[in-house]
């Protein structure tokens, strides 16, 4: 099982790190804001402003597959769900 940090619902592989650096990293992150932009279109530039909320962050474990085994597998999988789809929609 590979450990893992979420921040704000992004996944990000943590290095090999003790539970009290984990903890500590994960202690500094919460305190974090996240910024939101709005458009204002009189003067075609973006506004930034503070989100209502802290950033969520989660420390999770969880097995990662590589990458090209889970590209063949959405792809071979998506085309039998399409399949299946398309035998529902003629019955």
């Amino acid at each position: 099982m590979t450990k893992l940090i979420n921040l704000n619902g992004q996944r990000y592989v943590l290095p090999s790190m003790s539970n009290k650096e984990i903890s500590a990293l994960a202690g500094v992150l919460v305190t974090l804001v996240p910024v939101t932009n709005e458009y204002d279109y009189d003067k075609s530039e973006y506004m930034y402003a503070p989100a209502a909320a802290s950033a969520q962050v989660q420390i999770e474990e969880m097995e990662l597959t590589d990458r090209e085994t889970a590209k063949t597998i959405s792809r071979t999988s998506y085309e039998s769900y399409k399949q299946r789809q398309a035998a529902k929609e003629t019955t």
